[in-house]
């Protein structure tokens, strides 16, 4: 048997109001790695349910995919100044202060 072409390589959410479980299930090997990682850190929250040759399905709570859908903001020109005005004192403040850049782990970091 042929393995599954890009298009049929989905990945389906499935949850609703009332129950506190969401399902995962993927035909995507990408998808697949990812949550059998999940998985094995979290084995009390993430519970592979079904596989089969193609695919995985997991159960895992509900809110860690409730909020994963996220619309990208826009940001005004002068929010987006603002920002980076910010950005720029951040680091200009861990440069001067190299220790505490090194407390925090953040020595090196962009």
């Amino acid at each position: 048997m042929a393995g599954l072409s890009r298009y049929e390589q989905e990945t389906i959410i499935n949850f609703n109001e009332d129950d506190a479980q969401a399902e995962l299930y993927t035909a995507s090997p990408r998808m697949m790695r990812k949550w059998a990682k999940l998985a094995e850190r979290e084995p009390e929250k993430i519970r592979m349910v079904r596989r089969d040759e193609y695919s995985v399905t997991y159960t895992c709570p509900r809110e860690w995919l409730y909020n994963a859908v996220r619309i990208p903001r826009t940001f005004s020109d002068a929010q987006r100044a603002a920002l980076n005005r910010a950005r720029t004192a951040s680091m200009a403040a861990r440069a001067a202060n190299p220790a505490h850049a090194e407390k925090n782990g953040t020595a090196g970091a962009r």
